[in-house]
């Protein structure tokens, strides 16, 4: 079953020992407090790393009007796009400038291919359970005080949040082929010759 943002606030709020809520206007304090912080506390964990599993690859559309002065070419971003990583032309990377309502400018031909590599703005169905645990422990943090008034629920679930961010950051740097490991060093160390 897919969680929505109601489902994650009732499980941060069931966790104060508050009740769930169906919807942000229920009337409850549990509700508006969790309309009012959701978002905030959903931005601030996306922003707090590059998370992986946000990460897309989409073709960028050419735009028929070309920039005016600087770049050649200029084209239009995918809606769910929030920072971006690489403009690659052939898997390269190229240079490019971010303009105006999701566009970004570059100098890539009329037959190049031009994709973008950025971080999306996931919908809560897709995250993986490590981030929605760790989202559901800064909710609790985020309402410990509004909803309950006790200040050492606000402080244990700021040591949980934070033990879980550090859960979910090494689950999160999974998700991708691993560097080579240099052995050099150690070959040196070994045998005494470089």
């Amino acid at each position: 079953m897919a969680l929505t943002d109601i489902d994650i606030c009732s499980n941060a709020l069931v966790m104060l020992g508050d009740n769930a809520i169906s919807s942000f206007a229920d009337g409850t304090t549990g509700a508006t407090v969790a309309g009012q912080l959701y978002q905030s506390t959903v931005d601030r964990a996306l922003g707090r790393r590059l998370w992986h599993f946000t990460k897309v690859q989409a073709q960028l559309s050419r735009l028929v009007l070309a920039p005016s002065a600087r770049w050649s070419a200029a084209y239009q971003l995918p809606v769910d796009c929030d920072r971006i990583q690489a403009i690659l032309v052939g898997g390269y990377p190229i240079a490019f400038d971010r303009y105006g309502e999701g566009q970004i400018y570059c100098d890539a031909g009329e037959s190049d291919t031009v994709y973008a590599e950025y971080l999306c703005i996931p919908d809560e169905a897709t995250w993986p359970p490590y981030f929605r645990v760790y989202v559901e422990a800064l909710l609790a943090t985020a309402f410990a005080i509004p909803v309950t008034g006790r200040d050492e629920l606000k402080t244990a679930f700021e040591k949980t949040a934070e033990l879980l961010y550090y859960d979910a950051r090494q689950a999160d740097g999974g998700g991708r082929t691993p560097g080579r490991f240099p052995i050099s060093r150690f070959i040196t160390a070994r045998t005494g010759r470089a």
